[in-house]
């Protein structure tokens, strides 16, 4: 059996061209430079480009994320509120009214008679009512259009003999010298708890004027109650014979 050999040489110094102990000999013995090793190449990794970069964490890219949402948020309520304006704009300059044309006005004055409630001189020619006259201090009712001034007095207000009573007196204030008819409606109730009990009415016919007459208005009563009267409505007529 044969076998075939080979025979390696040692390399050479590629400085000074002396031998080299052996092919991992990393320096010349003669010259002393560097051996250059067969299949090696110089360190050609690419040099770093720049410093690394910083990764974001979650709670960053929170923050950046929601800033821009806010972000555009704020732009689309600008733009809504530029067009509306607008819109606003427009829709009011074309409903802006023409001026109206000036007119000339007048101004109709009472007198102060009238304005009170005073007595104008007319007589009575219908009847004219008085409802729910509250008894004042002056007593006195005045209605324009018509005289129908008068005073009247509410005196007595009891219980007595099985009747419940109402009386007073009423007095003609006219002025333009007319005799008149008077109607008192007065109603009863108990002075306690407000109950109603009656309506009564009381007729005066042809008073003159300034003349003074009494009335009274009455009812039966089968009890003994405690009474209440006032007086509210009066109707002021003239006298048929007018």
């Amino acid at each position: 059996m044969s076998a075939d050999i080979i025979e390696m040489t040692s390399p050479n110094c590629a400085a000074c061209g002396s031998g080299l102990p052996d092919f991992d000999a990393r320096s010349c013995a003669a010259c002393g430079a560097a051996v250059e090793q067969p299949g090696t190449a110089p360190d050609t990794a690419p040099a770093p480009l720049g410093p690394p970069r910083r990764k974001l964490t979650e709670e960053q890219w929170q923050y950046v994320t929601w800033g821009a949402v806010g972000a555009g948020a704020v732009a689309v309520v600008a733009l809504i509120a530029v067009v509306f304006g607008l819109l606003s704009q427009s829709d009011s300059a074309e409903a802006a009214p023409e001026p109206a044309p000036a007119v000339a006005t007048t101004t109709t004055s009472t007198t102060s008679s009238a304005q009170a409630g005073g007595r104008t001189g007319l007589p009575v020619s219908e009847p004219v009512l008085i409802e729910y006259p509250r008894l004042w201090s002056s007593n006195r009712y005045n209605r324009n259009g018509a005289v129908v001034a008068l005073r009247v007095t509410l005196d007595a207000c009891d219980r007595r003999d099985g009747m419940l009573h109402a009386s007073g007196s009423i007095r003609n204030d006219s002025s333009v010298g007319q005799a008149l008819n008077y109607r008192v409606g007065v109603d009863l109730t108990r002075a306690v708890v407000g109950t109603s009990l009656a309506s009564v009415e009381a007729v005066i016919t042809d008073l003159g004027p300034g003349e003074t007459a009494d009335w009274l208005a009455e009812t039966v009563s089968t009890k003994a109650v405690s009474l209440r009267c006032e007086v509210v409505a009066l109707t002021v007529s003239r006298p048929e014979s007018d």
